[in-house]
């Protein structure tokens, strides 16, 4: 189906039949991709591919009242919504964050030590790893921080949704009103990169901004606490912000140091605050 989907897409006289015919286009389109649909869906049907595929999963579908397997709409249904927006949005997130942890060695090696102290690491001495349970996921606070900072920065729905009020004027809260008729949209990108919310260093991948409490160091701070000025390097050479100020006028990198000393440095930081801005204008 992706296939017919990008060949047709990207024909050469697309465009001018759009133009010419736009009904005949949009029925064209839509007759070859359900048939292509339709194929993909019979052919898995009738030979089941592996556990590890969508198909695969989808066949295995049960209706809880009735025992019955998902029909042919309702396969052919769950795997449109796979192929227009099931799939490129999760490989565009990992891609992402992948290539800054590649960036940021320094990220990377904190990820690596969560994860080898949890087991899921392969090393020489661990070289098969434990399976890994959702039980764990809320036990990685540095993997959550890691995939909230890839998804801040590099949102793979950058520009989000957009709704038209089609009701009466509506009122948010005293002095904000949005007057029916009006587009409302939720860009993603502008609220992942607004420095109101995250600091002057709102374009330095840093996945500890999300990580409540952590230690800082203010080895290399040019101010002094709680000044916006300061800044810090990172040493990795990485090409996504070597250089960038803390919001806490501290240095930008964790420190190794967990002392309890440490620990309380870090109760006015503020960032449970800025965690707490950016849920809000995610909201």
């Amino acid at each position: 189906m992706l296939t017919v989907m990008h060949e047709e897409m990207s024909h050469p006289l697309l465009g001018l039949l759009r133009r010419l015919r736009p009904d005949k286009a949009k029925a064209q389109l839509s007759r070859e991709w359900n048939e292509a649909n339709e194929g993909e869906v019979r052919a898995a049907m009738a030979n089941p591919p592996g556990e590890h595929t969508i198909a695969g999963q989808l066949l295995q579908v049960v209706d809880p009242a009735t025992g019955a397997p998902l029909t042919l709409s309702q396969l052919k249904s769950e795997l449109v919504i796979a192929a227009l927006a099931g799939f490129e949005t999760t490989s565009m997130a990992l891609s992402w964050t992948l290539g800054a942890l590649a960036c940021h060695p320094e990220v990377m090696r904190k990820l690596e030590q969560e994860l080898d102290a949890a087991g899921l690491l392969a090393t020489p001495s661990n070289p098969t790893p434990a399976a890994f349970s959702w039980q764990q996921l809320g036990k990685l606070t540095f993997l959550q921080a890691v995939i909230r900072e890839g998804l801040r920065l590099f949102s793979p729905a950058a520009n989000g949704s957009f709704r038209l009020n089609t009701a009466a004027a509506l009122t948010l809260r005293p002095g904000l009103v949005i007057p029916k008729g009006t587009g409302v949209g939720v860009p993603f990108f502008a609220f992942g990169h607004n420095p109101e919310t995250y600091g002057p260093d709102v374009e330095a991948f840093r996945p500890e901004r999300w990580v409540v409490g952590r230690p800082i160091s203010n080895s290399s701070s040019s101010g002094k606490a709680g000044s916006n000025s300061s800044s810090s390097s990172t040493t990795d050479g990485g090409s996504l912000w070597a250089s960038y100020s803390s919001m806490d006028g501290g240095s930008a990198d964790v420190a190794d140091d967990t002392s309890p000393a440490a620990a309380a440095a870090v109760a006015g930081d503020g960032s449970g605050e800025a965690r707490g801005d950016a849920a809000a204008a995610a909201a």
